[in-house]
């Protein structure tokens, strides 16, 4: 909480530490993650305004402001099944897409789980399109060595709330395009900054934040209206806006440890690696070989949905929750906005199987143990 009082703008020093870790040329930062992936976007979209490519393959199971980001962007969704082992691309399903139209391919790496990113980066040279490495979810995760983020043409790192470097809000977009990085920059240089009300509400959110993660308070986030904690909804407008500076040292100090942090996550994620392998109530999601994850949260399914409901009603103080309540083929909002197949069975049993575990630095493991066994209660 220091850092943040002291007011200090630390940009670029946080755009360094990034691009430092991923070995990026240009980085950029946002007002949040979304808005980083909706100005990315948008610079894909010029970047192909001499061709007829307006399309971008998303994962049908990912976080529903990437959807929402294409959207914003102008861009139509083209969705591909995932792998219920594993939360990447179906590969054979992806393989059979019709590539004529498609500008990008964005990776999911959800709860700090790699994807495929060395298949998916071979896919997309072949076939003439870019890569996202979304890493929004998995800062300091590796695959065959490699940071996630700097796969491909452009990364996305997150520092909104939840994930393993955080200021509450705030997005980078990195990347070793010159075409896209010359896009961005003129994109940012025309932004607007936060008005002074917004500021100070991010500021309160901090603090409530910080508070929340104590394991014994999950239960209230939910009444406070205007935090957005603990909430999952699609937002239609995606707002792109310069990240607050003031928040900035918060984040710098955060990343300056972020080795900590992800060995932290990664340990009470292995702790319910080893300590689930007997549990016949529930499925593990499988880690890819060569992976190094960050376990943002540690996933699982309940196949029975009454445990799951049961679950997730009378134990959300432990930190036990679902994720996004429907694949993204099934919602709504951005049914007008799709092209292609849209049946994607495994994405739906997983939006409605799905349950995940706190791993964050105030869980103890008296927390993880309780846990455990009310999941071996099931």
């Amino acid at each position: 909480m220091a850092n943040i009082v002291s007011g200090k703008n630390h940009n670029e020093v946080l755009l360094q530490l990034a691009k430092g870790l991923l070995g990026m040329d240009a980085g950029f930062l946002f007002s949040t993650g979304r808005g980083a992936m909706t100005a990315l976007l948008a610079a894909v979209k010029l970047q192909n305004s001499d061709n007829d490519r307006n399309e971008v393959i998303v994962p049908a199971y990912t976080c529903y402001s990437v959807a929402s980001s294409v959207i914003n962007a102008g861009l139509k969704i083209r969705l591909c099944d995932i792998d219920p082992r594993t939360l990447s691309y179906d590969e054979q399903q992806l393989r059979q897409i019709d590539f004529s139209r498609v500008a990008a391919i964005i990776s999911a790496n959800l709860y700090g789980l790699p994807n495929d990113l060395p298949m998916l980066e071979k896919l997309s040279k072949s076939e003439g399109f870019l890569l996202i490495d979304d890493a929004a979810q998995s800062l300091n995760a590796k695959i065959d060595g490699r940071y996630l983020g700097s796969f491909g043409d452009a990364g996305i790192l997150s520092l909104d709330k939840g994930k393993n470097v955080t200021s509450i809000q705030g997005g980078l977009a990195v990347t070793n395009h010159p075409g896209l990085a010359e896009l961005l920059s003129q994109n940012v240089e025309r932004l607007d900054p936060l008005s002074f009300k917004r500021q100070a509400i991010e500021f309160i959110k901090v603090v409530i934040y910080y508070f929340f993660l104590n394991p014994y308070a999950y239960k209230l986030p939910a009444n406070i209206s205007f935090s957005g904690l603990g909430e999952t909804r699609f937002e239609t407008d995606v707002e792109v806006s310069k990240y607050p500076a003031f928040l900035s040292s918060l984040a710098t100090a955060q990343f300056n440890r972020i080795d900590q942090i992800t060995q932290s996550r990664t340990q009470r994620g292995f702790y319910y690696d080893e300590a689930l392998q007997s549990n016949q109530s529930i499925t593990k999601i499988d880690r890819l070989v060569q992976t190094e994850p960050a376990y943002l949260r540690y996933p699982l399914l309940v196949h029975d949905a009454n445990q799951r409901s049961e679950l997730l009603d009378e134990y959300r103080e432990y930190g036990i929750s679902a994720s996004y309540p429907k694949s993204l083929n099934c919602v709504d909002e951005i049914a007008g906005h799709l092209v292609g197949e849209r049946a994607c069975p495994a994405a739906e049993v997983i939006a409605r199987q799905i349950v995940t575990l706190p791993t964050h630095a105030y869980v103890r493991e008296t927390d993880m143990n309780q846990i455990i066994e009310i999941l071996a209660g099931l």
